[in-house]
């Protein structure tokens, strides 16, 4: 029995020609067991390395965006508390201005454009008028 599980593990593929005309019935190859059970081997292998290298780079590009996400979520979030301050700064700059700020009393400059019109006006009436009389 070892003998025989032996002689299976270490069996090599073989292949060999057939010609038209010999007992096969077409031109081609014939193989052992072990020669087709190695070629079904190696296309088990293939697909499942081939099915291993596009789970790997489906990883690798889901981790990239995972990681730009987090990165494009954390400056958003910057952003936000940037502008949040900023906005805090200029109210506390409007709220010293007001009270800073002490409005001119507007009824003096009225006063004061009246009296100065109305003094000009009559000066100039009066040297028109004594121009005019001279």
């Amino acid at each position: 029995m070892i003998y025989l599980l032996l002689s299976v593990a270490l069996a090599e593929p073989q292949s060999q020609n057939v010609e038209k005309g010999e007992p096969a019935p077409f031109h081609g190859r014939i193989f052992n067991d072990e020669a087709v059970a190695e070629i079904i081997a190696q296309k088990e292998i293939a697909k499942d390395e081939c099915a291993i290298n596009m789970s790997y780079q489906e990883q690798t590009i889901v981790a990239k965006h995972d990681l730009e996400l987090q990165l494009l979520r954390s400056e958003l979030e910057y952003e936000k508390q940037k502008g949040e301050k900023l906005v805090a700064i200029r109210d506390e700059q409007i709220e010293k201005l007001q009270e800073h700020y002490k409005p001119r009393n507007g009824l003096w400059w009225a006063i004061g454009g009246f009296t100065v019109g109305t003094l000009s006006s009559l000066g100039i009436y009066y040297s028109v008028r004594k121009i005019n009389n001279d």
